[in-house]
């Protein structure tokens, strides 16, 4: 991922594009117009991923009986993420993706990815986080999960990733408001002051911008938020997902802007706008 200057808002695909190449260009495209900075896809190996017993599961989708119907639905191929290069860079925006196991990582980073997440589901998986710190490419953690401690472990593993993306993260869907603790948010960020390898960051899985807002205010410099376009009942993660369809994905990065802008650098200043009251502070003569 280039370097960013404001507030980089990652608009979470995951697999909600179902494997349709149609609606995934229409999410890019809606998600790029709502000012999103990034789109973010993901890829398992389903088949070693889950187990056989899972894959046999009941599970009524459009795709079939079974939870591995639905789940092999949902992947794309290589045809899907080259389409993806083409319509990211038409619509003006990067993309990235979580690798759900070392399978997935070896096939993002043979396909020259610099920057791969490793999502909350998977930082207690010893191979993947062991192949991922030995590649040396930027990662994105999210920290769903994820105890002080193994955020410690974690940092020490990456230590030769030029830049490690840590995202607080609750891994509940939505995320209660009461167990969101955004200070961690605030930890992180001022373990960046001694470390700039860090860039703090907060995955919402919380409902709507609330809690990305004051996530910015605390120090975030990524947000990841789950999108969807319209609701099914069988998709994983809709109730959290915010609806492209809608315009609600628009008024949500409007309102994460609008923190961003509102929190502003930290650096105190007398500002113009101060002046029309009190024209002797703008240098006018003392004021008797």
């Amino acid at each position: 991922m280039a370097e960013h200057d404001g507030v980089i808002i990652v608009a979470e695909v995951t697999t909600n594009h179902f494997g349709d190449l149609e609606r995934l260009q229409r999410m890019v495209e809606i998600a790029a117009d709502a000012g999103a900075d990034t789109i973010k896809v993901q890829r398992r190996s389903v088949e070693d991923f889950y187990t056989p017993d899972q894959l046999a599961e009941a599970y009524e989708s459009p795709f079939g009986r079974t939870f591995g119907d639905y789940r092999r639905a949902l992947e794309l191929d290589e045809s899907g993420f080259a389409l993806l290069d083409r319509i990211c860079a038409k619509a003006g925006v990067t993309w990235s993706a979580s690798a759900l196991d070392v399978p997935s990582f070896r096939y993002f980073a043979a396909r020259g990815h610099r920057l791969i997440k490793l999502p909350s589901t998977v930082t207690h998986h010893e191979d993947l986080i062991d192949e991922a710190a030995a590649s040396g490419l930027d990662v994105v953690i999210s920290t769903g999960m994820t105890s002080s401690d193994q955020v410690e472990r974690l940092l020490q593993r990456f230590r030769s990733s030029k830049r490690i993306y840590l995202l607080q993260c609750v891994s509940a869907y939505p995320a209660p408001i009461e167990d969101c603790n955004l200070a961690v948010v605030r930890s992180y960020w001022q373990r960046s002051q001694d470390n700039p390898r860090i860039v703090p960051g907060y995955s919402s899985h919380d409902d709507g911008a609330f809690g990305s807002c004051l996530a910015v205010a605390a120090g975030a410099r990524m947000i990841e938020k789950h999108v969807k376009l319209g609701s099914t009942s069988w998709a994983h993660f809709d109730d959290v997902a915010v609806d492209l369809a809608t315009g609600d994905f628009h008024e949500y990065v409007r309102q994460v802007r609008l923190a961003e802008a509102v929190t502003g650098d930290g650096r105190k200043r007398v500002n113009a706008s101060e002046h029309h009251k009190y024209p002797w502070r703008a240098g006018h003569g003392v004021h008797s």
